[in-house]
């Protein structure tokens, strides 16, 4: 009876290192609640930027934790994946860089994912 429990532990184990290897440095998230109207400001301060919301959202987070720290910008907002233009997904390549991934299969495959940001670009966020 106990040989069933092992294998299905075995195989949940098994799963979760599977995704945890193929999770991008990138995977932390979290939620923010706000009224529409605070998001339409926060989306056209964005789009003013020329920054897509999210990562207009980090900056300005990144920002704020810099200064109530004491830390450099650069200590901070390194910790975040560069941003992509308002109104696209990714960055361009020059903010990309390429890394291996583990397919499911094993076998390991190129792929390109956001660099860390380096505060550069979208205005001035010092």
């Amino acid at each position: 009876m106990s040989d069933w429990k092992t294998k299905a532990l075995a195989a949940v184990e098994s799963g979760e290192k599977k995704r945890r290897l193929q999770k991008t440095r990138w995977g932390s998230q979290f939620h923010i609640r706000m009224t529409t109207q605070f998001k339409s400001m926060v989306w056209q301060a964005a789009e003013a930027r020329g920054i897509t919301l999210v990562g207009y959202m980090r900056r300005a987070i990144a920002k704020q934790v810099a200064i109530d720290l004491g830390l450099d910008w650069d200590e901070v907002i390194i910790h975040s994946p560069y941003p992509a233009p308002f109104g696209h997904v990714l960055p361009d390549d020059d903010h990309r860089i390429s890394v291996l991934r583990e397919r499911r299969d094993g076998q390991l495959h190129p792929s390109m994912e956001c660099a860390p940001d380096d505060g550069t670009g979208y205005g001035d966020w010092s």
